[in-house]
């Protein structure tokens, strides 16, 4: 199953789920809205060396959350037109970061 909700997918994968309330959901966003200076310091990093590339983080954004259950989150954010379909995605349990990587 999967919804909208502020312009970002929210994908709930192999279960029946009762739709969350938009206060639930919310509480997904500001997890991530917590370490939000640390993803624009890793996406940055994600480009450091390459030539002429530099990420506006402001143009950086959250394309997509996985709730894998109640306490765990997946999270893949894209940057502006440098990155392409390059991400970074970061994986939260219960508000904190477990694991965190770059994609394509």
């Amino acid at each position: 199953m999967e919804l909208i909700y502020k312009n970002i997918e929210f994908y709930f994968p192999g279960s029946e789920v009762v739709l969350p309330k938009a206060k639930d959901l919310d509480v997904y966003l500001s997890w991530i809205d917590k370490h939000q200076e640390h993803i624009d310091n890793e996406v940055q990093e994600m480009t450091c060396g390459w030539d002429d590339a530099f990420v506006v983080p402001s143009k950086s954004h959250v394309a997509c959350i996985t709730v894998e259950s109640q306490q765990s989150i997946a999270v893949m954010i894209l940057g502006d037109e440098i990155l392409g379909d390059l991400g970074y995605d970061i994986w939260f349990e219960n508000e904190h970061i477990v694991n965190e990587g770059f994609a394509d």
